[in-house]
């Protein structure tokens, strides 16, 4: 939620209180107002006011940044110490907070070649492993009147040697702990591709 001001309004004194409306709603060319302690909902250019605004979560940077009259500020920016009258730029569904939340899904919805490679493959091997433990516990028994017991002990040490599974749930889980890790230190990653 947000307060929209009066289009004619050019200060934070003529500005008023506002009406409160959803940051959906708001589109290009809006005035709008943000008090201290308040985050800025859309991507705007400052008519009137000065703050200091914390990008911390955005660009990792510690130390709030002193803005005034014609600067822009970003969604998801929180004015720590000043009120700023605000000329939307873009609507809602285009801000900076909106395109690095896409960037995020897309880089997590994204696997990695490697990954549907080896998917790929794993069912195409699982199969054959399969298949070829049950020959190898089966056929010495019955055509070579082989003992089952030997013969059960290496189609399981087969099994056990061939299975893919490790591979194939490794790969995905180093992936998404590394987005993850990545994340945690303050760097986006746009996807997996190369």
């Amino acid at each position: 939620r947000c307060r929209r001001v009066p289009p004619g309004s050019d200060s934070l004194g003529s500005a008023g209180e506002g009406v409160v409306v959803a940051a959906p709603e708001l589109r290009a060319g809006d005035l709008i107002v943000v008090r201290a302690g308040e985050v800025v909902p859309v991507d705007g250019v400052i008519v009137d006011g000065t703050s200091q605004v914390g990008l911390e979560h955005l660009t990792g940077e510690p130390l709030p940044l002193a803005v005034a009259a014609g600067d822009e500020v970003m969604s998801g920016a929180l004015s720590v110490d000043g009120a700023l009258l605000l000329r939307v730029l873009r609507p809602a569904h285009e801000s900076t907070v909106q395109k690095i939340g896409k960037l995020a899904a897309s880089a997590s919805a994204s696997r990695p070649q490697i990954v549907t490679l080896l998917d790929a493959v794993a069912q195409r091997w699982s199969y054959a492993v399969v298949v070829s433990t049950a020959v190898i516990a089966v056929v010495p028994p019955l055509l070579f009147r082989a003992p089952v017991g030997p013969s059960l002990y290496r189609a399981l040490t087969w099994l056990i040697t061939a299975s893919p599974c490790a591979l194939i749930l490794s790969t995905p889980l180093v992936y998404v702990s590394g987005l993850s890790v990545a994340a945690m230190n303050g760097v986006l990653l746009k996807g997996g591709r190369t």
